[in-house]
């Protein structure tokens, strides 16, 4: 009995000090969350009340959803009427001067289907808040880019769209 105490406690020994090398804190195995440049813009967005822009004179709100598969759904509220959904996808490019970055919104599913470009920015807080300025691309409108900030167009901030983050 004696002789596999004596064999017990180096297998032991042993046993602990492979665990411990085996799991060293800077190893994650794949736990830990990575984030991207666009995982800023993901989730739903709510414009109401005064946050709808100008230029949209029909629509009380507007929800956005900026998916992480980079797919959007975009509905628009027209009170007395319901909701209408437009899908499709979206991509962000990052500026190199500032918050204010460059994205373009592919609506495969609206009537019509169409193109937008344009500029968004989130600003963290309690709620966060993004402002969003995009312009149909077939309309040969001035479309507004970083260095132009939101308003820089001649259409003004006709079309500059803020949101809260709903979800």
């Amino acid at each position: 009995m004696k002789k596999w105490n004596y064999l017990l406690v180096p297998i032991l020994v042993l046993g602990l000090a492979v665990s411990f090398i085996g799991c060293s804190k800077d190893e994650d195995n794949g736990t830990t969350p990575t984030t991207s440049f666009e995982d800023q813009f993901m989730g739903t967005w709510l414009s109401t009340g005064e946050n709808v822009a100008a230029g949209f004179t029909s629509f009380d709100s507007l929800l956005v959803t900026f998916n992480d598969d980079m797919t959007i759904e975009t509905k628009f509220h027209i009170d007395g009427v319901g909701w209408t959904t437009w899908g499709g996808a979206w991509e962000a490019t990052e500026s190199e001067t500032g918050t204010i970055h460059s994205v373009t919104i592919q609506y495969t599913q609206a009537d019509p289907v169409h193109d937008e470009s344009g500029i968004i920015q989130v600003v963290e807080g309690s709620p966060d808040v993004m402002t969003l300025e995009v312009y149909n691309t077939a309309l040969g409108l001035d479309i507004p880019t970083p260095e132009d900030g939101f308003g820089g167009t001649a259409l003004g901030d006709t079309w500059v769209q803020t949101y809260v983050r709903y979800e």
